[in-house]
């Protein structure tokens, strides 16, 4: 897990030295490594955005706009509300936590009425 947290430190992404931080401070090396491994096989396993998709609830994918990820059009086609959190990638929460949570409480709202 350092050589995962030197990374996250080194990039120019807003919010993964925050990340990385919090790995180092929070995470144990072994439960780190035993969740990737299950993550990924879990993911592998189980069609987990069809799980997703498939909720009979009001959905949101929030995700990072740089790079949007390529199924985003998917799963507005299929009926699930997306959006798009500015100045953030992979941890969206971590690099514009203002923006991502102003998009939850929008869906939010907007479900509501």
């Amino acid at each position: 897990m350092t050589a995962l947290a030197e990374e996250l430190r080194a990039s120019t992404e807003p919010g993964l030295a925050e990340v990385a931080s919090s790995l180092r401070r929070n995470v144990e090396d072994a439960a780190f490594f035993d969740y990737c491994r299950s993550i990924v096989a879990y993911s592998d396993g189980y069609p987990l955005m069809d799980a997703f998709v498939a909720l009979r609830m009001p959905r949101i994918y929030v995700h990072g706009a740089e790079p949007a990820p390529p199924y985003v059009a998917d799963l507005i086609g299929r009926g699930v509300s997306c959006a798009a959190v500015p100045a953030s990638g992979h941890f969206p929460v971590a690099s514009n936590p203002a923006r991502y949570y102003a998009a939850l409480v929008d869906f939010m709202r907007e479900t509501a009425s």
